[in-house]
């Protein structure tokens, strides 16, 4: 029988920060019982998602400085 593949990193990063403070074991049972909602699921995703492609450009999460940042511009 053939194995399920594993969800890419950031979604199951994004899954146990959605489902933190719940007894569900999935999304989609917390938002059935209106612990959460789509809404809160798309925006962590999202998020998850934008700092894997950061990390994998190589750049830093956080800008280095201010100043420096303004004078990028």
């Amino acid at each position: 029988m053939k194995r399920k593949p594993r969800a890419a990193p950031y979604i199951r990063r994004a899954r146990q920060r959605f489902l933190e403070g719940t007894w569900h074991r999935t999304p989609a049972d917390a938002v059935r019982a209106g612990f959460r909602s789509l809404e809160d699921w798309a925006d962590i995703l999202n998020e998850e998602r934008g700092r894997e492609r950061t990390l994998a450009r190589g750049d830093p999460i956080r800008p280095s400085h201010p100043i420096r940042e303004e004078r990028r511009l």
